[in-house]
């Protein structure tokens, strides 16, 4: 029997994480027919033992397709690779350090046998030991099915969306078939984005007919506090969404009119009180670098000039608490 499901594991130095990840996934391939599931990874040279641990797991199952760049190639290069190896009918994107819940691959191959281009599923959000701390929505609603066929269309899909992972941020909630991933010629413009992925499936959107499912169900658990590209700064990782979401939307879109949405969706990304966090434990020349950056999503520059300050006084857990009555109030009127 064909292979109907690849999960795509693009990763780099996380033996610790990625044989965690192997586990629950082979543990939930005991239920179901493991001829129709394979796990590809993609590695971009890792400096661990990633590679021995992979043969390890590739000794006792058959199912396990393996790629090593020579060198680190970048996250946007492993992420395409790690789908060109592929040979399913359809590729679960997973991040190298997040988890399934179980029986997830099962509920997704019952998902996909309603042959849609795209799934999007929701997420717990943990922190780094993996303790379950809130569940997130891309979509405030009961599953659906959006048939995008014009820009119509496509306006009532940004109208729902609650979270940026809706346009593709959040790589582990993806599920796309292959042929529509192989479709779409990558722009090298994006190399270095870490958003390549979201280009191609924002491109499928925008020129063609697709069908894309929402489940309402949380299938991944999020591994929080353990950000790659935290590494370049707290300043420079803003810069890397607010500046690649800037070129999605030029480069996908050309549409101005659909600005207002990546605006909303950067805002619910980055409230008011996240900003001000990390505006209180900045310099002046960097919280002057990082109002340019964060301008298009629309800000109220005099708030985070001088709003930063209530930061030093107040503890961010207990503001975080009181943002977050008031907009479910908000919300409730």
């Amino acid at each position: 029997m064909a292979i109907q499901l690849s999960i795509c594991i693009p990763t780099y130095n996380r033996e610790k994480y990625l044989k965690q990840l192997l586990d629950c996934i082979e543990k939930q391939l005991q239920d179901i027919e493991k001829n129709i599931v394979e796990i590809c990874v993609s590695d971009n040279a890792s400096t661990d033992n990633t590679q021995q641990m992979i043969q390890q797991y590739q000794q006792k199952y058959n199912n396990i397709t393996y790629f090593r760049w020579d060198k680190n190639m970048g996250a946007d290069m492993n992420y395409l690779k790690v789908v060109e190896i592929a040979h399913g009918k359809y590729c679960w994107l997973f991040g190298s350090d997040d988890l399934m819940i179980d029986g997830a691959i099962k509920k997704m191959l019952e998902q996909i046998k309603e042959d849609c281009d795209i799934y999007l599923c929701n997420r717990i959000e943990c922190d780094v030991n993996m303790k379950q701390l809130k569940k997130s929505y891309i979509i405030n609603s009961s599953s659906q099915i959006f048939f995008l066929d014009d820009k119509k269309d496509l306006i009532n899909y940004f109208k729902h969306l609650q979270s940026l992972n809706g346009l593709f941020t959040y790589l582990s909630s993806i599920v796309v078939k292959k042929n529509q991933w192989d479709l779409i010629d990558f722009d090298k413009s994006f190399i270095g984005t870490a958003y390549v992925h979201s280009y191609i499936l924002l491109s499928l959107l925008n020129n063609n007919k697709i069908k894309l499912k929402y489940i309402n169900d949380h299938l991944v658990l999020n591994r929080g506090n353990n950000d790659t590209f935290l590494c370049m700064g707290i300043v420079n990782r803003i810069k890397l969404d607010f500046e690649g979401f800037k070129l999605l939307f030029c480069k996908v879109f050309q549409d101005k009119n659909l600005n207002i949405y990546y605006e909303k969706l950067l805002k619910l990304a980055y409230p008011y009180y996240r900003l001000l966090y990390i505006f209180s434990n900045l310099n002046n020349e960097d919280r002057k670098y990082l109002l340019d950056i964060i301008k298009p999503a629309g800000h109220n520059r005099f708030i985070l000039n001088h709003g930063y300050i209530i930061f030093r006084i107040i503890p961010y857990s207990l503001l975080r608490l009181i943002y977050r009555k008031i907009i479910k109030l908000l919300y409730s009127i």
